[in-house]
């Protein structure tokens, strides 16, 4: 299987392989291309499926994730952002339910914001808070992953569990996906209503 050769494959980067690959994938996933890093997360740790690496793992995804936020935010903040590219986010944060920071916990379950650096920027949220629940999202998003894929690990047999934990990563992206579209549709149905009452009452 697929998964199969991913978990040899990172198992060949070795212990300082392995933490580095987590970094950049993290890093540039925050910053310029989304790369499934809940895939590569669930997989590298498999590699080595002890809790001490899975902490590990933990730690430098936080890392990579927080300095790729990080330097998205500072690279619109100090080049700048187009004019128009700034207002069609701003624009499009206000037909989402959530407007502000918070936006960015929702995110972890439902995906809506991409590039959320960038976004930090551009809504001029405020950036320590921002930052901040980026760590704890990420936090708790990836301990839920990993304990999932180490529960595996307990209860079946390495082949069983390395299955599973692939069908479980997609299984997660997919309704991640899934989610993301009722709540983007929902945003914008709410968004509509709220336009058409107020043109009624101004009317």
């Amino acid at each position: 299987m697929l998964g199969d050769a991913l978990i040899e494959l990172f198992s060949s980067l070795g212990f300082f392989g392995g933490l580095t690959a987590i970094f950049l994938i993290f890093y540039f996933d925050a910053m310029i291309i989304p790369l499934l890093p809940e895939l590569f997360a669930v997989l590298i740790f498999q590699a080595n499926p002890v809790w001490e690496w899975g902490i590990l793992i933990l730690v430098v995804a936080e890392v990579g994730e927080v300095l790729g936020n990080s330097t998205l935010y500072y690279a619109a903040k100090n080049i700048g952002l187009p004019g128009f590219m700034k207002r069609a986010m701003n624009k499009y944060v206000k037909f989402l339910v959530l407007k502000d920071e918070r936006l960015i916990l929702s995110n972890r379950i439902a995906p809506t914001v991409p590039f959320v650096g960038a976004f930090i920027a551009a809504c001029e949220w405020d950036f320590k808070k921002s930052i901040t629940y980026v760590a704890v999202g990420g936090l708790v998003k990836y301990s839920f992953l990993l304990s999932i894929v180490a529960a595996f690990n307990v209860a079946y047999p390495r082949d069983m569990a390395q299955n599973m934990t692939l069908i479980m990563v997609i299984v997660f992206i997919v309704v991640s996906g899934v989610l993301a579209l009722i709540k983007s549709r929902r945003d914008k149905r709410k968004a509509m209503e709220w336009r058409d009452r107020t043109t009624e009452e101004d009317g």
